[in-house]
């Protein structure tokens, strides 16, 4: 566990999303009706001149979440004026998905950065 969350890490800093790495370790997280341990690996939000939110908030957890085969927790959200434009996210027992305009989808999870890729070109698709 230790040396793959110092590979991810490693990854992170060298990657140029490394301004959204910012680990805190022990806190813990909702999945479903349990509290969990977990590390904040991605916490980011901003604020574009045209009025869109991109958030990004990823955590690594000890165990997948049910319908999930990975151990993180995220949730990537772009909207605008209260609108969800896009989102990804996961829910214990619901799994990996996305939100995309009016439609739900599921979502073939490959890898975080491959994750973090996909929700940003769609970001990009929905501002256009």
């Amino acid at each position: 566990m230790e040396e793959s969350k110092r590979n991810l890490e490693k990854r992170w800093r060298e990657s140029p999303h490394s301004t959204l790495f910012r680990p805190s370790y022990s806190q813990k997280t909702s999945t479903g009706n349990e509290l969990v341990k977990a590390q904040n690996i991605i916490n980011s939000k901003e604020l574009g001149d045209d009025g869109v939110i991109v958030q990004m908030v990823v955590w690594h957890v000890q165990q997948p979440l049910k319908g999930s085969a990975h151990t993180f927790k995220y949730r990537l959200y772009c909207g605008r004026k209260g609108k969800c434009l896009v989102r990804y996210d996961n829910e214990d027992g619901k799994g990996d998905h996305r939100h995309y305009g009016d439609r739900e989808e599921a979502y073939p999870y490959v890898s975080l950065e491959q994750l973090i890729l996909d929700f940003l070109n769609d970001v990009k698709r929905m501002k256009r």
